[in-house]
């Protein structure tokens, strides 16, 4: 229904104005009559007319003066009903972006045609303001579950900078913001799926209420937390704390036991990976009588170039390189022995590595015997000897259970994108369809078509919309929402990022070669 007010010092006028509207147009109601500029603007701020016609010469103030106001409020269309056809009064009118001029006297057919119009554009907007609402609720419903989906794929994937930030966009920050990555261990964890799920929601709510940032998904026996310093002035240790602190109250509740890594401050979201990665390294001190850790506290800092090696192993794990794997392993024990490290101090960091790389399978849904040093080991050449056989046995486990595992999972998971490209596939989305573990989901998809989902979605998106830019019969706005894009603006960015050319540049291309030829 649109809404209408029929503004005109002259009774006779608003009468007439009214009954050849109400003959005339269908689906319209005439809220109300002003009968001078203060009772126009006062009836159109307080019922918010869609359509507001309005007679310039009215008592106390005049039509034109009292549109400007109503204006300042919100932005009805505003038709000027006026016998004044001067080329300074139409100006003016159009200055201020009435919508059309009907002069005094006007035919009834002319006064409806101008009105239809008008409708016309009114009804416009108000598909705009809906699609826009739609689209905005859209986005607050799908938070939750694109906020654990950006985690998996910053820590566990390789994510494109153009989704980066389209992902920072969404909430509502800047790629610019410092972070960092807490990884929360359970030590123990026997519960049912339902005592999962709402472990996961106390915590996932009482970290939203004492931070800012995002609440990775379950992966094993841990989760992935990223943190965002809302405040510049404060350290990013108080923060930590504040958040751990939270979190406790909830575990010890729950009588759960629990354990908190802290990776470093990151200047950026770009480099939050290596947050994550210290954050996992400094989670498996879980001896320690505190129920936290943090990075910068643990022993091997102070020994240049061990981070960078451990870094590497697990990198080297994740594109399943698994002679990298042992070769840097083996670099890793020969600087220990270069710097002269006890033995048994070694024995003891090269277990916590073997720790991370056990919880790196348990993420994957694989689960390994636990990964033990012999103690009889008494040198460094009985340490190298006894690491790469365990190495190799671990390689040998992997590829046993993995193949339990089959490639009709990845082809399976190929065709869920290629069959639903336009909707919001996420990594929690594809795990729950093949029922394997998001992480699982991702490195599985690498590992078999050497492309990560995420690319491969948005491959499929981009090659339809230019079989849909080809076929020219929808907008560039609605090719974005038919291939999965709600943001046109965002399509245009990832459109530009793999064509080179933006999504019009690349129409005005096609059909130019095509009218050439």
């Amino acid at each position: 229904m649109i809404t209408l007010l029929v503004c005109d010092d002259e009774e006779i006028e608003r009468i007439g104005l009214t009954k050849i509207l109400q003959d005339n147009l269908e689906n319209i109601d005439i809220i109300g009559h002003a009968e001078n500029g203060k009772q126009a603007i006062q009836l159109a701020i307080k019922k918010k007319p869609d359509i507001i016609l309005m007679d310039i010469k009215m008592p106390v103030v005049d039509g034109l003066k009292a549109s400007e106001h109503i204006l300042q409020h919100y932005q009805p269309k505003i038709v000027i009903v006026s016998s004044y056809d001067t080329f300074s009064y139409a100006q003016r009118a159009v200055s201020l972006g009435v919508r059309n001029y009907i002069l005094k006297p006007s035919k009834e057919q002319d006064i409806v045609h101008a009105i239809e119009k008008v409708i016309v554009e009114v009804e416009k907007d108000k598909e705009e303001k809906q699609r826009i609402e739609q689209a905005q609720n859209h986005v607050q419903a799908i938070l939750p579950i694109v906020e654990a989906d950006i985690v998996s794929q910053l820590l566990f994937d390789y994510l494109h900078e153009v989704h980066i930030q389209e992902s920072m966009r969404l909430f509502e920050m800047e790629t610019t913001i410092p972070c960092f990555a807490v990884s929360v261990h359970f030590v123990e964890e026997n519960w049912d799926r339902e005592k999962r799920e709402n472990m996961y929601s106390q915590l996932k709510n009482t970290f939203h209420q004492v931070a800012k940032g995002w609440f990775g998904a379950f992966a094993g026996k841990q989760i992935p937390l990223i943190i965002f310093l809302d405040n510049q002035e404060a350290h990013f240790k108080t923060i930590a704390m504040k958040v751990i602190r939270q979190l406790l109250l909830v575990t010890r509740k729950e009588e759960t036991r629990v354990f908190f890594g802290v990776g470093q401050l990151s200047s950026n979201i770009f480099h939050i990976k290596e947050s994550y990665y210290q954050s996992l390294r400094a989670s498996i001190n879980v001896k320690k009588q505190t129920n936290y850790c943090f990075f910068d506290d643990t022993t091997e800092v102070n020994l240049t170039g061990a981070y960078e090696i451990e870094q590497e192993i697990l990198d080297h794990l994740h594109d399943n390189k698994w002679e990298e794997v042992k070769s840097t392993f083996i670099s890793l024990i020969r600087l220990y022995q270069q710097t002269n490290r006890d033995i048994e101090e070694t024995k003891f960091h090269i277990e916590e590595i073997l720790m991370l790389i056990y919880r790196y399978f348990v993420e994957l849904g694989i689960h390994l015997p636990k990964l033990r040093l012999s103690r009889t080991i008494s040198s460094y050449d009985q340490l190298f000897v006894e690491t790469e056989g365990l190495l190799t046995t671990i390689q040998s486990q992997y590829a046993e259970m993995n193949q339990e595992i089959d490639f009709s999972i990845a082809k399976k998971v190929k065709q869920l994108i290629d069959q639903h490209y336009m909707e919001d596939i996420t990594l929690d989305w594809l795990a729950d369809k093949v029922d394997v573990t998001s992480h699982y989901v991702s490195k599985l998809y690498k590992d078999h078509f050497d492309i990560s989902y995420i690319d491969y979605l948005t491959k499929c998106r981009i090659r339809k919309a230019k079989e849909c830019i080809q076929q020219n019969q929808m907008s560039l706005k609605e090719i974005s929402l038919t291939v999965g894009y709600k943001d046109p603006n965002y399509f245009s960015r990832v459109f530009k990022k793999n064509c080179g050319i933006s999504p019009s540049q690349y129409k005005e291309q096609l059909f130019s070669t095509i009218e050439g030829s």
